[in-house]
This record gives C-alpha cells, structure tokens and sequence, in this order.
C-alpha cells in the first residue's frame, strides 16, 4: 500500500494529481489522508484501499465510489447530488457525515460494514429523492458516549432510516440527561416505530 496525502496545492479538485504528494490522482493501493483543505471529487474517485480524514471532504455528485478496508472520518465529510459510497470494512465517525441535501438531484447512499459513531450523522432527504445509509444483515449502528458524555448523534431531515430484520441500533452510555436522547421536531410522524 502506498500513502497518498492531501495538499490541494493546485485546486480543489481530486482528481488533479498536483493536488497530491506523491504527484498522482489515489488509486486502488492507495491509503488516503486529508488533513488540511477542502478536497471536493465531483466525480467516481474509482476505489481507494482507505481514507482519513480529520479536515473537509465532499462527494459532489460522484457516482459510485469504493473504499477497501475503512474510511475514518474525525473532520466533516460530505455525500451528496447522486453519490454511492461502498466501505468494505468500518466507517469510524467522530466528526460529521452529512448524506443528501434538500435539493438533491439524485438518490445518494452510503453502505459499510459497520459503523462507529461518536460524531453527527445527518439524513438529509428531499420529496421524491432517497437518502440511504446502509449496511449488510446483522449489522450494529453503535452511537457510544464519548468522553464528553454526549454521546453519538443521528438527525433524520425528510426522511427514514430503514433497516434489515438482523441490523441493530445500538446507544451505549448513561441514559442520562447529557447522554442519549430521542427527539422530535414537533411535526407530524413516528418518533420510535416497532414492526
């Protein structure tokens, strides 16, 4: 494997190999690393073996994208205008992963083996389009407290999250008042629904 880090010494696009060090567009072999900057892939970065990001990292109608092994995000990572995005191993999330927009051009999706989450995740749906969070059977969604006590967080905005027969939610934590919490927006709906 090789280590492709992120300089946007050129522009902000991914696909432009100056924006690289090494010089070259990630491929295949690749672990990618975002540490600085605002990378946007406006189009399939193909596959990566895995990505690190801990700055600003946006799939801008994307097509479908692939990451091997893992895809750590501690910074802001953002899905959106008609993305796919397959995770062959975990999704770690302790900064924010926003998926869809409300003026979504085309259904985004995002499927990992399992997800970790200290951080935000938003669900951001609009009228006829999907947004999709997913991952295989017997799949658990852990939204532990950190450190802090605040514990992971999960916003829906127009939309459901649907689940598998065998997936689990699972918050982990003190039920306290700074730990987890179900909430509602006081619009019309189910908050928790049981099939």
């Amino acid at each position: 494997m090789s280590t492709s880090t992120w300089t946007g010494a050129v522009s902000s696009d991914w696909a432009v190999a100056g924006n690289w060090s090494p010089a070259g567009v990630p491929g295949a072999s690749s672990d990618v690393t975002i540490a600085t900057g605002s990378p946007v892939a406006s189009a399939s970065i193909g596959t990566v073996n895995s990505i690190t990001d801990s700055s600003y990292l946006s799939f801008e109608s994307a097509g479908t994208n692939a990451v091997t092994t893992l895809l750590d995000d501690t910074g802001h990572l953002y899905v959106e205008g008609g993305t796919i995005l397959n995770i062959g191993g975990a999704m770690t999330n302790s900064g924010y992963l926003y998926l869809g927009n409300t003026t979504l051009s085309a259904p985004d999706e995002v499927t990992a083996a399992s997800l970790d989450n200290t951080g935000r995740i938003y669900l951001i749906g609009s009228g006829a389009d999907a947004t999709n969070f997913g991952a295989p059977p017997a799949t658990t969604f852990n939204f532990v407290e950190n450190i802090a006590g605040t514990g992971g967080t999960l916003t829906l905005t127009d939309m459901s999250l649907s689940l598998s027969p065998t997936a689990n939610i699972q918050m982990t934590g003190d039920y306290s008042n700074k730990s987890f919490t179900l909430a509602h927006d006081s619009g019309t709906g189910t908050l928790v629904k049981f099939v």
